[in-house]
């Protein structure tokens, strides 16, 4: 009996002991505030050299790897701008085509982990201003932090053009349709330069072939030319079949100005000639070739 009772006691402790082992549980929430990091920009990589093409655009670009160390994500946007150092800008700077322009949205792509490619594609004008120019990049993320980095010596690279009139007609000048043999061009006809590059030029021309006419021919020295109107043909310059015979009106004293706008700048020529008197007749043509120096 005694035993019993003391199987029964074990029982009752052994149930105690097993109730107070249950433990109870709650949760603890972990936090920590990061620090925004300041983004920067590394492997800057320009269009070097830029070559123009005359009365047109060329594209031209500044990329570059831009870094923020709490992610990619965190960084907002890239602005950059290319310029010609010897000249001054400030914030408030307008893009002029000349010397300044300004890519405010630059596409940023293929992010990954804390870095991202940034394309900064500009279009430049043909007369923007022959020099070592500079491209800055600047990158704000959005705690407003920014940082910029610069690549320099960009050649942008001297551009000379020239358009020319497509047609010289002398049977404009006499008031008809046609000069008689044995006469000369009474009023000038005039040809319109126009320059297409980012530099002053000056000329030369040369005749590339007789003028052929339905019978007999022109020769190329009887056309006439100057950069002054209303010149007599004697004291006119002769069109030859070299560029280096060009008269000293066009080929050291033409300075005909750099376009600064989409307009481009222009001077006239006028040209004179003078109609063989036998073996003469019908339409007479020829060409020349203008080059800008």
């Amino acid at each position: 009996m005694k035993t019993l009772n003391r199987i029964k006691n074990y029982a009752v402790l052994l149930s105690l002991i097993i109730v107070i082992g249950v433990v109870s549980g709650d949760i603890t929430v972990l936090q920590v505030f990061v620090n925004d990091v300041t983004p920067f920009i590394t492997d800057i990589k320009a269009t070097d050299p830029i070559i123009l093409l005359e009365n047109s655009t060329v594209i031209a670009y500044c990329n570059a790897t831009v870094v923020d160390y709490n992610g990619y994500q965190d960084i907002k946007s890239v602005k950059a701008i290319l310029w010609n150092p010897n000249t001054t800008y400030s914030n408030s700077t307008v893009e002029d085509r000349n010397n300044f322009y300004i890519n405010s949205n630059c596409n940023i792509t293929a992010g990954l982990g804390t870095s991202a490619t940034v394309y900064c594609p500009f279009t430049i004008y043909y007369y923007a201003e022959p020099s070592e120019w500079v491209c800055r990049l600047n990158v704000t993320d959005f705690a407003g932090l920014w940082n910029t980095s610069n690549k320099t010596d960009i050649t942008l690279q001297v551009l000379k053009g020239v358009r020319t009139p497509n047609l010289i007609d002398y049977s404009t000048s006499t008031g008809s349709t046609a000069i008689a043999p044995g006469e000369t061009s009474t009023q000038d006809v005039i040809g319109t330069i126009y320059n297409t590059g980012n530099v002053v030029i000056d000329l030369q021309v040369q005749g590339t072939s007789t003028m052929n006419c339905t019978i007999g021919f022109i020769p190329v020295y009887y056309n006439r030319y100057n950069t002054t109107a209303n010149m007599s043909y004697s004291s006119m310059c002769s069109l030859t079949t070299s560029l280096s015979d060009t008269c000293y009106e066009l080929n050291q004293n033409f300075d005909l100005n750099k376009t600064t706008t989409e307009t481009p700048t222009s001077k006239n020529t006028y040209w004179k000639i003078y109609v063989p008197t036998t073996g003469i007749s019908g339409t007479c043509s020829g060409e020349m070739v203008f080059m800008a120096i």
